[in-house]
């Protein structure tokens, strides 16, 4: 089975980036409310900084 990689973009933003980890989160069958308390604190985070906010990878 070939490995799913995540490369490809050299640029993504905050929100692209939150999304992943939360697909990543539920592929891994990680509890809901574990699920769900990641993605409010990274959506306070994404509030702090400016959803345009390009990440390099």
């Amino acid at each position: 089975m070939r490995k799913v990689s995540m490369r490809g973009k050299s640029e993504i933003t905050v929100t692209e980036t939150i999304d992943n980890f939360l697909r990543k989160c539920t592929a891994r069958n990680l509890s809901h409310r574990t699920i769900t308390m990641y993605g409010e604190r990274l959506r306070a985070f994404r509030n702090f900084t400016d959803d345009d906010t390009m990440l390099v990878s």
